[in-house]
């Protein structure tokens, strides 16, 4: 899956496990960016479930059960993939380059990442890889802020996020 992090505080790349991967497609973040978006002129972050909620018939926990069915039987790895911002939020930081996102999808494509060692990134809670080739910023973005009040702050504003989104869910279900 894929995510556009505005606020420039997830990493690179995180493991989800079965249940987290459902739980991220239900939640469907990401921003909505200029040049995608009409009348945004700077990113804004949005929650859409299954990533088009608009475009889906059912109701989003089928979608969401399905996905977890599939995961556990094939045993497929889930990955979310960030190309939003890093060193900061929009207009701080940069954007995610291209690069180290073809570097980490061709890592999940021929299974490197699958086999390598994890750490918990204590910030959010995800699982990321602990792998040399990919520069330790774009894995804990935290480090590269220079004001990490600021990188704490933006951290807490996106999980209330998460938090209101999910409970959001729970209320359709």
């Amino acid at each position: 899956m894929l995510t556009c992090d505005a606020f420039g505080v997830l990493p690179a790349v995180m493991k989800l496990s079965s249940m987290e991967a459902v739980k991220q497609f239900l939640l469907g973040y990401t921003a909505k960016v200029a040049g995608t978006e009409s009348g945004i002129t700077e990113p804004k972050a949005t929650f859409s479930a299954c990533f088009g909620l608009p475009f889906m018939p059912c109701h989003p926990s089928a979608y969401g059960k399905r996905l977890g069915s599939l995961i556990d039987k094939t045993g497929a790895d889930c990955w979310l993939v960030n190309t939003g911002w890093s060193g900061g939020s929009y207009g701080v930081g940069k954007r995610m380059p291209i690069n180290i996102t073809r570097q980490i999808v061709n890592l999940i494509l021929d299974g490197t990442l699958s086999r390598c060692q994890t750490e918990i990134h204590k910030p959010t809670g995800f699982t990321i890889p602990k792998h040399s080739e990919i520069d330790r910023k774009y894995l804990h973005p935290e480090e590269c802020w220079n004001q990490k009040q600021e990188y704490q702050e933006k951290l807490q504003i996106l999980l209330n996020k998460f938090t209101e989104a999910e409970s959001g869910l729970k209320r359709n279900e």
